[in-house]
């Protein structure tokens, strides 16, 4: 778990700032391989450190008045875009030497087309990420965050001086009721766009766990902590089957029946997630929340 070094006698604005420029820093070191394409454990790490930004500055709704952050949540909101599609051209590389388990011998050829594809799609999609990160309005979001980050924010009175405590107790506490109410109403048929949404939801959850940890340091919030990590798991994946059956289906027909038939295999799977779905929740819910104050 990510330690952020706080304390319950943070303010708001003394633990805010501590965590968003710990995860800038991460922003920062990260860039340069992630254009030098050294490892997808750098994209990785510079993806999420963007989408806990992102999470952080979507709890602070409630603090900071609207026009302090709005934009940065709408440039981080770009910023994480030009990633993504580098991030799916990798996890489909990734794969292909899983779908060949798949599909029968025949299809080797159909396989080896689709890789060709793919790494094009992927030497085109690092292109345009290239560009972002070279671009001015890159370059603003960086200079305008860090003055952002370094000097007085915009904060509403209430909050400036109100303990951080408070806060993650609240935000902790409303993301882990929405899961309950959220997971509750999921069935078989449920349409994908809610099990995506259900995954941000305990990914905003899993982040201000990691955050705030210190100030929960019984064994159940490690074991809530570790069930929410496995439900997380089962929704990532399939998540990233639905990316993969789209990306399929878009493909040009020449072979349409190699496709058909991988996209038939996956949507098993995705079928076998989702019937999995319970018993993961289930085992979220009978593990208790942390101590909170309020």
């Amino acid at each position: 778990m990510k330690k952020f070094k706080l304390s319950t006698e943070n303010t708001i604005p003394e633990a805010i700032n501590a965590i968003l420029l710990s995860l800038f820093a991460t922003i920062r070191k990260n860039k340069d391989d992630v254009l030098n394409r050294s490892d997808t454990e750098s994209l990785h790490d510079y993806r999420v450190a963007i989408r806990r930004t992102r999470c952080l500055l979507s709890q602070l709704k409630q603090v900071f008045h609207k026009q302090a952050i709005g934009h940065f949540r709408a440039e981080f909101f770009w910023l994480f875009g030009a990633t993504s599609k580098v991030r799916d051209m990798d996890v489909h590389l990734e794969n292909l030497q899983y779908y060949k388990t798949l599909l029968p011998a025949t299809t080797e050829n159909d396989l080896l087309l689709l890789n060709q594809h793919l790494l094009a799609e992927q030497a085109m999609a690092y292109d345009e990420m290239v560009k972002v990160l070279g671009s001015g309005r890159y370059q603003k979001l960086l200079t305008d965050w860090s003055v952002f980050l370094y000097t007085p924010k915009t904060m509403k009175a209430q909050f400036a001086n109100r303990p951080i405590r408070h806060f993650a107790d609240k935000r902790i506490r409303l993301n882990y009721l929405a899961i309950l109410k959220q997971g509750q109403s999921i069935a078989l048929a449920t349409p994908d766009e809610i099990f995506h949404d259900l995954r941000k939801r305990c990914k905003k959850l899993r982040y201000l766990l990691e955050f705030f940890g210190e100030f929960y340091p019984d064994e159940n919030t490690e074991k809530l902590l570790n069930s929410l990590k496995r439900l997380q798991d089962n929704l990532g994946t399939h998540q990233d089957l639905c990316v993969q059956i789209q990306f399929l289906q878009q493909l040009p027909p020449a072979k349409q029946v190699a496709w058909q038939l991988l996209v038939e295999v996956l949507q098993n799977q995705k079928q076998q997630l989702r019937a999995e779905f319970k018993t993961h929740f289930d085992d979220f819910t009978k593990i208790r929340m942390p101590s909170l104050n309020n």
